[in-house]
């Protein structure tokens, strides 16, 4: 039987074989007694479809060794349920369960299915789920306060307690973790930009969000909404109490440019050194290609402040970030292989930087070819060959999994009089 994408698989008697990615894993524990309900996951799919996937505990023993977050699955015989009316972790009304004669095999890992998939919400959207338990809700922005564990207590006993404050969109946002959840950051997190999952929201005065059972942070990830939160950084005055200029925004453009230079090979030496304390490089390396497999763009929603990628739901777009159709706009995601004299790596263009290399937007790019033509544009093809200083910002994603894997927060051209940093006045772009 073949697998069937998650969004057509439906509740009732037939039973389902799927292939998806374990994005989110977690223990469900029952907070009166701390006892163990259930291992439950979010899957996703080659098309983006995410569902809550739940391995109950009479099939625990089974399963609970084998599966692991971030690994590819090819899994048969799960029957699909509706999902409860509270506390669901995705926006999807149904849940995916295992069953004794459910079976798994771990397949290759495989870039089409995403890594890593949100649905963040902003100051104005949270407003729709004060004292709504339906959903839970992400979020993302940039620690500004990391509190210390304490201990309170509750109808349950007593609990560990950690308040953080996150900036988002200008406004702070109180996130209080919960027992096991205060491990997921320490003071070491501050200023850095994260992602929290699966919280519930409240309103006293503020907005107060908490943890969940679901709940997972992530720091630094290598996806487009954290660049630009990161890239965001620069403008804001007040990102934290004592917040002082970063060390690679000092100085001359001359200085910033050689900031903590490396060689590749240096660099990729660094992912396996967890004594390391600092996150910003330069290197200066040469593209050698353009890995087009997946694709040189994404479709975006068109809000400056959003960039998420769109879901086609039949004759219009749908922004989940923004909650509402959306007006399409075209955005690079350009994947390249660098090398210098000592090692090679891959790395991730997003759109500000691709942009400044093309001279071209990518709304206009695709306006003006046969888009038939899977052929990789000649625009594209002429950054090969191009030697240019890099910075790199590394993630936690990078020191897990040690792959030389990199996305570029700034371009520098090697000769100084070239810059401001890339010329980008005369971009073109596509005519309304």
């Amino acid at each position: 039987m073949m697998y069937k994408p998650l969004s057509e698989i439906r509740p009732g008697k037939e039973l389902w074989k799927i292939k998806a990615r374990v994005t989110r894993l977690w223990d469900a524990i029952l907070l009166s007694s701390g006892e163990l309900l259930s291992v439950d996951m979010i899957l996703i799919d080659e098309e983006g479809t995410m569902v809550h996937g739940v391995i109950n505990k009479a099939v625990m023993e089974k399963f609970k060794s084998l599966i692991q977050e971030n690994n590819v699955y090819v899994i048969s015989n799960v029957k699909v349920t509706p999902a409860t009316k509270t506390y669901r972790p995705v926006e999807n009304d149904k849940v995916v369960n295992f069953l004794t004669t459910t079976t798994m095999q771990k397949i290759k890992d495989i870039d089409e299915i995403p890594r890593y998939s949100f649905k963040f919400f902003n100051t104005d959207m949270l407003s729709k789920r004060i004292n709504n338990d339906t959903y839970l809700s992400d979020v993302i922005g940039v620690a500004s306060y990391i509190g210390p564990v304490e201990e309170t207590k509750t109808q349950f006993g007593v609990s560990k307690i950690r308040d953080i404050v996150l900036l988002i969109d200008d406004q702070e946002i109180k996130v209080r973790l919960w027992n096991s959840k205060v491990d997921l950051v320490d003071a070491k997190s501050k200023s850095h930009v994260i992602v929290i999952t699966s919280t519930t929201v409240k309103k006293f005065g503020k907005y107060s969000l908490s943890s969940t059972n679901a709940t997972q942070v992530f720091i630094d990830l290598p996806i487009p909404e954290a660049m630009d939160v990161q890239n965001s950084i620069c403008s804001i005055e007040n990102v934290t109490k004592e917040i002082h200029t970063e060390g690679h925004l000092k100085g001359t453009l001359e200085e910033q440019m050689q900031y903590n230079r490396r060689t590749l090979e240096e660099l990729n030496l660094i992912l396996f050194d967890s004594s390391n304390e600092e996150k910003i490089f330069t290197v200066e390396a040469t593209i050698n290609a353009v890995n087009a497999k997946y694709g040189w763009y994404y479709i975006s929603c068109s809000e400056d402040n959003c960039k998420k990628q769109l879901d086609k739901n039949y004759d219009h777009y749908f922004c989940k970030k923004c909650n509402k159709k959306a007006h399409p706009k075209t955005r690079y995601k350009i994947k390249i292989e660098i090398s210098d004299s000592t090692a090679s790596a891959t790395s991730v263009l997003f759109d500000k930087e691709a942009q400044m290399l093309i001279n071209e937007s990518a709304d206009f790019l695709i306006s003006s070819i046969n888009q038939d033509n899977m052929e990789l544009p000649k625009s594209v093809e002429k950054i090969c060959g191009q030697k240019l200083i890099f910075q790199f910002r590394l993630t936690e994603y990078n020191f897990r999994s040690c792959r030389p894997d990199y996305t570029v927060s700034r371009l520098f051209l090697p000769d100084v009089k070239s810059n401001p940093r890339i010329r980008t006045e005369n971009v073109k772009e596509k005519k309304p």
